[in-house]
């Protein structure tokens, strides 16, 4: 049986991996040498990343894998929430004795960097605010002006407080009798951080959060007192004209970043860093 429309293989006699560069012998032809990042990127052109057993949710925008990292960015289109914001008369700032009350507030586009470790979720989650969808990997991200979203803290930019995600997250494991999916834990993520009571946590423990920050740069008054938020929100397309200030970032520079902060990202450009790759210990199977 002939396979029709089958690419020829090329009879490449040797591929030789010098300091900086890769040469390629072939039949017949003379040696040609290209730079050693070249084999890296062709493998990486015809390599699969992305074949996982769970469809992604709505909102993903991006999925990037790095060894053993794979970072999420989801944007959630503009609309009213209702939430559970910390009550001015609440005694305590945040934890089982504080109070709550339930408010509807417009939000803009949120875009949220949710990053994994080997299938899970790690503490370096990230919240950003635009006015505009996502189309570019350059496109600036923005402060937002919530509670429980710290500024520059524990190394990342606009850091998210998940301190009881991880209960959520093993009680629904328990409940389905396995561990959860990337795509499951998402979930939990975003349920929680607009499901759980918005409190001063921040400002207890990192000093600040995004809602206090947007007072101290005078963004627009009507996102900096929740009560004005609110009323403001009965005409919901205001949100979308608020001049957020840029947080320094574009997508691409916040994945790059956490990459980077994780050691996930090596330079492949040179034979000793390909040879450190192909001797690291891998995963049976």
């Amino acid at each position: 049986m002939t396979l029709k429309n089958r690419q020829p293989r090329l009879a490449v006699e040797q591929v030789v991996i010098r300091e900086d560069s890769v040469e390629l012998h072939l039949p017949g032809s003379a040696v040609q040498t290209l730079p050693a990042s070249a084999l890296i990127e062709a493998v990486q052109a015809y390599s699969i990343r992305g074949l996982g057993r769970d469809a992604l949710p709505d909102n993903i925008k991006w999925k990037v894998e790095c060894g053993k990292m794979t970072i999420y960015i989801v944007e959630l289109k503009p609309e009213v929430r209702s939430v559970l914001w910390i009550s001015s008369n609440s005694v305590a700032p945040y934890g089982p004795e504080a109070k709550y009350e339930s408010y509807r507030l417009a939000f803009p586009f949120v875009v949220l960097k949710v990053p994994f470790v080997n299938g899970q979720l790690i503490e370096a989650a990230e919240l950003f605010y635009r006015n505009a969808p996502l189309s570019s990997l350059d496109d600036e991200l923005f402060w937002s002006n919530l509670l429980n979203v710290s500024p520059r803290s524990h190394g990342c930019t606009a850091w998210v407080c998940t301190q009881y995600l991880a209960d959520e997250m093993n009680q629904l494991a328990a409940k389905l009798r396995r561990p959860l999916t990337e795509v499951e834990a998402l979930h939990c993520f975003i349920l929680h951080l607009f499901g759980g009571g918005l409190n001063r946590s921040s400002e207890a423990h990192e000093g600040m959060s995004c809602f206090g920050k947007a007072a101290m740069d005078k963004v627009d008054p009507r996102v900096t007192d929740v009560t004005r938020w609110q009323a403001a929100s009965e005409k919901p397309e205001f949100i979308l004209g608020v001049a957020w200030k840029p947080a320094g970032h574009t997508i691409r520079s916040l994945i790059l970043d956490q990459l980077d902060r994780s050691g996930a990202r090596r330079d492949l450009g040179d034979a000793a860093e390909l040879v450190s790759l192909l001797l690291a210990p891998r995963k049976a199977g």
